[in-house]
């Protein structure tokens, strides 16, 4: 029997992105797209699931809200519940080597598209900034918690996935459309994005 599920559907477009969320389709079965508590999840063949949106954000392809590690919480596990949670600068590296990555700037949002290498499904991560003492810094950077300590003073600094459009950036022989991405730390009184995961 089929079952209906939630799909979020991402078509690349004559270099725009278009994003379709919330489209109730017709699924034979193979389960990659799903939900858990009121949020929606996509299976791109990795350790984990990648919740299809931002905490907070209104739809897959904007800014959600700005969380700090302050008080060591898991802002994921607290708001969101269930089994979400943050994810670990482990299961970072892990979407980031297993997509193929392109950058999409539009009037209305920019960010970084992932193509799983393992199956095609999509994920995309927009570009926010931080935010620290109410302004917000680095616009164009994309700056995501995770859940690890950092490597220095763990106790008042936190692993971060961070990224950016080369072209945008005075790095050597960039390609159009290439992505960085690095991992650092970052003070727990800075407030990023969060991004959830689920355990398979």
């Amino acid at each position: 029997m089929k079952a209906k599920i939630l799909m979020l559907l991402v078509a690349l477009l004559m270099g725009n992105l278009s994003v379709m969320s919330q489209d109730v389709i017709e699924s034979n079965g193979s389960v990659t797209v799903g939900s858990h508590k009121d949020h929606y999840w996509v299976d791109l063949g990795l350790s984990v699931k990648w919740a299809t949106r931002n905490m907070g954000a209104e739809d897959a392809h904007k800014v959600g809200s700005y969380y700090s590690r302050e008080n060591g919480s898991d802002p994921a596990a607290t708001i969101w519940g269930g089994n979400w949670r943050m994810p670990t600068i482990d299961e970072w590296v892990e979407l980031v080597l297993n997509c193929d990555w392109k950058w999409i700037k539009s009037e209305e949002f920019t960010g970084a598209l992932g193509t799983s290498k393992n199956n095609g499904e999509k994920i995309y991560l927009p570009v926010s900034g931080y935010k620290y003492k109410g302004k917000i810094m680095e616009p164009e950077v994309g700056d995501y918690w995770s859940s690890s300590p950092g490597s220095c003073r763990p106790a008042e600094r936190s692993e971060a996935l961070v990224f950016f459009d080369m072209n945008t950036m005075t790095l050597v022989g960039p390609k159009k459309g290439e992505v960085y991405f690095d991992d650092t730390d970052m003070e727990k009184v800075y407030k990023l994005q969060i991004r959830p995961v689920l355990d398979k």
